[in-house]
C-alpha cells in the first residue's frame, strides 16, 4: 500500500467546505452545480495528477460514493485504486534560434516559449506541416495551429522528434505530446521522449520564416501515486457481465503563467469536472433505482491529461476481467450545449459508426446525435480509446463545442449551462440503464474493431 493510500484512508472525512450531495436531489442541475463547483475550485488547486488538489478531489468523490451507499471497487476494499506514474519537472531549457543567411544567433527569452513534454536536445528548421498529412509524416509529428502548422524533421529514432505548437493553438491539436502506447500497454514515463515546445512573440516568428533552432531541455523524474477511485453497484441476473462508467478526475493544475487578474490555476470545470459530476449523478441515482442486470463499475481515472495513465493502469490491473466488460461509457465535457448536437441538453458519441452502441440507443428514444466533427478525430482523444484498443465497446458522450476556455484558466465552475447538464445527465443515465439492462451485448461493426485494426 502506498504512502498516498495510506493517507487517503487514513483521512477519509471530506474537506472542510466541501458540499453534501446526500441533501440534493440526484441528476438534479444543483447537485451537478455544487460537484463541479466543489472540482473545479480553487481550493483543490486544479486537481493535477500527484499534487494535494488531486488528493482532496479522489477523497471527495469516495465520501460521496460511500453516502449513496456504493460499493468500493478500489484496492484492500477501498475506493482507491493506487496509479504509479512519473512526474517530470523541466530543471533547465534552452532555445537558439539561427538566421540560415547571415548566421545571426539569438538567446530565446523562456518567456516565449514553455516545454510542454519531452527532455533531450535538438536540432533543425522547423517545417510547416501539411493538413492533409498523415500524423506522423515523413517520421515526424504533425501539429496545427490557429494560423500556422510546423512539422518536425525526422532524427535517427521515430520517437526523437520535437513538435513546436503555436502558443495560440488549441492543446487538442497537441495529442501528439504522448503517443498512446499500442494494445492499451501504459507508458513508464507517462510522456515520451519526443520534444514538445509552446512557442509564441518573436520565437514563432523566427521559426516560421525558417530559422533553424537548437533546443535543450534537462528534467528530473519522480516516481508517484495518484489512485484512480472505484466504484460498483452489483448486477442481477447479468452480474458478471459489466458497464463501466467513466470519466477523468484530473486536469492541469497551475500553469505558472498567470492572467491579467493573476490567476494561474486551470480549474477544468468543464474538463472533465463536468464528466465527473455526471457520473457521480449517475451513480447515486442508480443506487435509489432498482438493480441493474448488469453490474455497473465507476472509474474516477486519474492521469488522463499526461496520457490516459489512470486507465492503462486499470487495464493492467483490472478489478474485474477485461473480458467481462459489455462496454465501456466515458462521459467528457459536457458542461455547455453543442448547436450540432441540438443544443440544449443534446449529447454527440465518438465514433458513433464504428459499434452498435448508438444505434441501440437511439432505437431507444434517447437523444444522442453522431460527432459532426470527425477532423477533430475526437474517438482517440479520451480515456475510452485505451479500451477500445483491447477489444472493449467504448466510446465517450460529450457535448464539447469547441469553446476557447479549453485547458486555459477561463475554464471556471460559473460558466458551466446546468440546466443543460441536468438534461444531458439524464440523457447519460438512460444510457447507462439501457445498456445494462437490455439482452443483448453492444458489438463493433464489421471491420470496425480498433484492438484488430493496430494488429
Amino acid at each position: 500500500m502506498s504512502a498516498v493510500l495510506a493517507a487517503l484512508l487514513l483521512q477519509a472525512a471530506p474537506a472542510a467546505g466541501a458540499p453534501d450531495l446526500s441533501k440534493l436531489e440526484p441528476l438534479s442541475a444543483a447537485a451537478l452545480e455544487a460537484s463541479v463547483g466543489h472540482l473545479a475550485s480553487d481550493a483543490l488547486e486544479g486537481r493535477r495528477t500527484g499534487e494535494p488538489g488531486y488528493e482532496l478531489a479522489a477523497r471527495w468523490v469516495a465520501t460521496q460514493l460511500e453516502a449513496a451507499g456504493i460499493e468500493p471497487a478500489g484496492d484492500d476494499g477501498t475506493f482507491f485504486q493506487d496509479v504509479p506514474f512519473h512526474k517530470r519537472t523541466v530543471t533547465k531549457a534552452t532555445v537558439m534560434t539561427v538566421q540560415g543567411s547571415s548566421g545571426r544567433r539569438i538567446q530565446e527569452s523562456y518567456e516565449e516559449f514553455r516545454v510542454l513534454a519531452g527532455a533531450g536536445s535538438w536540432e533543425g528548421t522547423p517545417r510547416r506541416g501539411n493538413r492533409k498529412a498523415p500524423e506522423e509524416a515523413g517520421g515526424g509529428l504533425l501539429v496545427e495551429g490557429r494560423t500556422s502548422r510546423l512539422r518536425a524533421r525526422r532524427l535517427t529514432d521515430r520517437s526523437e522528434a520535437v513538435v513546436f505548437v503555436d502558443g495560440e493553438a488549441d492543446p487538442r491539436l497537441m495529442e501528439a505530446r504522448t503517443p498512446r502506447p499500442e494494445r492499451g500497454r501504459p507508458s513508464t514515463d507517462n510522456g515520451s521522449s519526443a520534444l514538445v515546445i509552446a512557442v509564441s512573440g518573436g520565437l514563432r516568428d523566427r521559426l516560421l520564416d525558417g530559422w533553424q533552432v537548437e533546443v535543450s531541455v534537462e528534467a528530473r523524474d519522480t516516481a508517484l501515486f495518484a489512485p484512480n477511485v472505484l466504484g460498483r453497484i452489483p448486477g442481477t441476473d447479468l452480474a458478471g457481465s459489466v458497464v463501466l462508467v467513466s470519466a477523468h478526475l484530473d486536469h492541469l493544475g497551475r500553469t505558472g503563467r498567470p492572467d491579467k487578474d493573476g490567476d494561474d490555476i486551470a480549474n477544468g470545470a468543464d474538463d472533465d469536472a463536468s464528466g465527473c459530476a455526471a457520473i457521480l449523478e449517475v451513480a447515486r441515482h442508480m443506487a435509489t433505482e432498482p438493480a441493474p442486470r448488469r453490474t455497473l463499475l465507476f472509474l474516477f481515472a486519474s492521469g488522463e491529461e499526461i496520457g490516459l495513465v489512470g486507465t492503462q493502469h486499470w487495464i493492467e490491473q483490472p478489478t474485474v476481467p477485461l473480458e467481462s466488460l459489455a462496454a465501456n461509457i466515458n462521459v467528457e465535457m459536457i458542461g455547455r450545449p453543442d448547436p450540432l448536437a441540438g443544443g440544449p441538453g443534446g449529447l454527440w458519441l465518438t465514433g458513433h459508426d464504428l459499434s452498435t452502441l448508438r444505434e441501440s440507443w437511439t432505437g431507444a428514444g434517447l437523444k444522442i446525435s453522431p460527432d459532426l466533427r470527425p477532423e477533430q478525430n475526437f474517438f482517440r482523444r479520451s480515456d475510452n480509446y485505451a479500451l477500445a484498443l483491447r477489444g472493449v465497446v467504448a466510446h465517450t458522450l460529450s457535448s464539447y463545442n469547441l469553446h476557447t476556455d479549453y485547458h486555459r484558466v477561463s475554464d471556471e465552475a460559473d460558466t458551466l449551462d446546468y440546466a443543460h447538464m441536468e438534461a444531458a445527465v439524464a440523457t447519460v443515465a438512460a444510457a447507462v440503464r439501457h445498456t445494462a439492462d437490455e439482452d443483448g451485448v453492444p458489438a463493433w461493426n464489421q471491420g470496425a474493431d480498433p484492438s484488430q485494426r493496430r494488429r
